[in-house]
């Protein structure tokens, strides 16, 4: 997903509780010319059958200028920064060397509606160029360009689409369908939005996100079952991985900018080996992100 635009879309505003407070509406407006820095860290602690087997960091940092035309808005996003650690060592990996550099366009309306994206297949074609034939098909899964395509359409739907034109509170609570890429495999869970600290150019979004059927039935049981369905739970495959886990975000609602946000997620999911034996992973995943202004 674009990783700009982390927030979730509220796929419906769950009849917010009444409080005295100032009511602000989501707008996707960024102004011309604008370029945002992100600084995200990330670390990855990963359990084989309980055993703490190793620690995998990341340093990611992008540029992204903002556009504005006639039609909208043209988004060029840059990876300007790309390091690897395991265990504390830094990788020299290919995916990471190609990463650097790679540049990602996406081309939207005014209302923010995303039209199309131009960069995806660039990242696998350089990526397949630096390693062994034999790996090709470990490249060609994990960077899929027709799955990643999708998915960055389904996230830019529900991160930005969907938030336009809504308005929340202090207290009003939402809930969307999100999903992680797993090696090419896209996992769904539940995400439940808490809005809190609403101002005119700032709303901070607490998260939290489960696949436990008991803590799903707990947060929906008194929402409308026309609400439920069209969060559609059916996309949660609750017998192969579980996710748990929680976060904040804090974006301007007037550009649909973030400015910082924080994740722990954990998953679980059983992985079978080349030779035939399988196993329980639990994967620990903490990432930081701060954004700012460069001009």
């Amino acid at each position: 997903m674009i990783k700009l635009f982390t927030v979730l879309s509220l796929l419906c505003f769950l009849y917010p509780q009444i409080v005295l407070s100032e009511s602000v509406t989501f707008t996707f407006n960024p102004p011309d010319g604008y370029k945002v820095i992100s600084y995200g860290k990330s670390n990855r602690v990963y359990y084989i059958d309980g055993k703490k087997n190793k620690i995998q960091s990341n340093k990611i940092n992008t540029e992204t200028i903002f556009t504005k035309n006639l039609n909208g808005f043209k988004i060029i996003r840059k990876v300007i920064l790309a390091e690897s650690f395991e265990n504390g060592k830094r990788l020299e990996s290919p995916a990471g060397k190609v990463l650097i550099g790679n540049v990602m366009t996406y081309i939207t309306d005014n209302k923010g509606n995303l039209l199309s994206i131009e960069g995806l297949d660039s990242l696998l074609n350089n990526l397949k160029k630096t390693i062994h034939p034999d790996k090709q098909h470990l490249a060609v899964k994990v960077f899929n360009t027709e799955v990643r395509k999708k998915k960055e359409f389904d996230d830019w739907q529900n991160n930005i689409t969907k938030f336009v034109g809504k308005s929340v509170k202090d207290g009003t609570v939402g809930y969307t369908i999100s999903s992680l890429n797993l090696y090419g495999d896209i996992l769904k869970y539940l995400k439940q939005m808490n809005f809190v600290d609403v101002k005119k150019d700032s709303v901070k979004i607490n998260y939290k996100y489960t696949t436990k059927k008991p803590t799903i039935h707990n947060w929906l049981k008194e929402i409308n079952p026309v609400v439920v369905e069209k969060l559609n739970l059916d996309q949660i495959d609750y017998s192969s991985y579980g996710i748990n886990g929680s976060g904040y975000e804090i974006i301007n609602p007037k550009t649909m900018i973030s400015k910082e946000k924080h994740s722990k997620i954990i998953l679980e999911y059983v992985t079978t080996y080349d030779d035939g034996s399988q196993h329980e992973i639990k994967r620990i995943q903490t990432k930081n992100t701060r954004y700012e202004i460069a001009n």
